[in-house]
């Protein structure tokens, strides 16, 4: 099935990717952007700039059957910024889908849900226990998509999203490269659930296609979750080197945090702060993916090990790997 499509975020990491997968996928794609924001863009994808706002909204997005909403903040100073962007926003592209009669796809995360471990996973039925002010912005976020009146509605949590073009990743890379694996405290088989952004494209077009999906919640997730033991395996295969196993002392961590939050507030943010400490520590991010496989009929196919030569691969013809980690 294929139609038209708007695609909010779409000069963002997932963003992209949908808009790449739905043209290849034969929708007509509509990329909506902040004003003076621009990206690069498959030929014959329309680039719609408008600010996020219902009217600026519904014009940038007219004649649009589905919109996919993946615009928002992961990083902020402030919970406000993170309400703002994460609450305030998704509120305006609901009503614009309301008063288009579009079906909205709202891309939100499992930190809106919280942790889970592989004995129990985190499923679409329980009890969300947020760790972060963003896990609770895109949790507020989702609750304004739920109370949208007569908007038709699916929403999805990816777990941890990787993939080409990803710089949240990219510190992993480059200590691998020179053979270190640096892993937290707790137990090295912590579990996580990850999950390639081209599976996340190819969840969000089955979320917006399937009748099963209307008011429904999804986790996307690869069936087989990894350990920081697996994941620093895998980084030594694709890196074609064995990793020194460096655990950071917990007290090093904490100062460490609280650096990031000083650049975060200065705009400049690094890879750790206090709120990803916080979700660093948890006993495990594992979702369950059952409900995807039976009701949406998708299951994400790409491994961690398949996923991160494609991603190596691109850090490499960016030049990036060569530069200090």
């Amino acid at each position: 099935m294929s139609g038209r499509v708007a695609v909010t975020g779409a000069n963002g990491f997932i963003g992209r990717n949908v808009v790449r997968h739905l043209h290849d996928a034969g929708w007509e794609v509509r990329a909506i952007v902040r004003p003076g924001r621009g990206c690069p863009l498959p030929d014959g994808v329309e680039l719609a700039p408008a600010r996020f706002v219902a009217a600026d909204l519904v014009r940038a997005a007219a004649g649009s059957e589905v919109i996919v909403h993946a615009a928002g903040l992961t990083r902020a100073a402030t919970t406000r910024q993170f309400e703002t962007a994460n609450v305030e926003v998704t509120r305006q592209v609901a009503r614009a889908a309301v008063e288009l009669g579009a079906r909205l796809v709202h891309v939100s995360s499992q930190a809106a849900a919280g942790p889970g471990t592989l004995e129990r996973p985190r499923s679409e039925d329980d009890p969300p226990c947020p760790l972060t002010a963003y896990g609770w912005s895109k949790l507020a976020a989702e609750d304004a998509v739920k109370t949208s009146r007569h908007l038709r509605w699916t929403i999805v949590r990816p777990a941890l999203v990787y993939g080409p073009a990803d710089r949240n990743a990219l510190a992993l890379f480059r200590l691998a490269r020179r053979g270190i694996a640096l892993q937290v405290p707790g137990s090295p088989t912590t579990a996580y659930t990850f999950v390639h952004v081209d599976d996340v494209a190819r969840g969000i077009e089955a979320a917006a296609t399937a009748v099963a999906a209307e008011r429904e919640v999804f986790f996307l997730g690869h069936p087989r979750s990894d350990t920081a033991d697996t994941l620093a395996d895998t980084l030594e295969r694709v890196m074609g080197r064995s990793c020194r196993r460096v655990r950071i002392p917990y007290a090093l961590l904490r100062v460490a945090a609280a650096v990031g939050d000083v650049a975060t507030r200065c705009g400049r943010p690094l890879a750790l702060d206090r709120a990803r400490l916080t979700e660093l520590m948890a006993e495990g991010w594992v979702c369950s993916v059952e409900k995807a496989r039976d009701r949406l009929g998708f299951s994400a196919r790409i491994g961690l090990l398949e996923g991160f030569v494609a991603t190596a691969a691109w850090y490499a013809r960016q030049g990036l790997l060569d530069h200090q980690a």
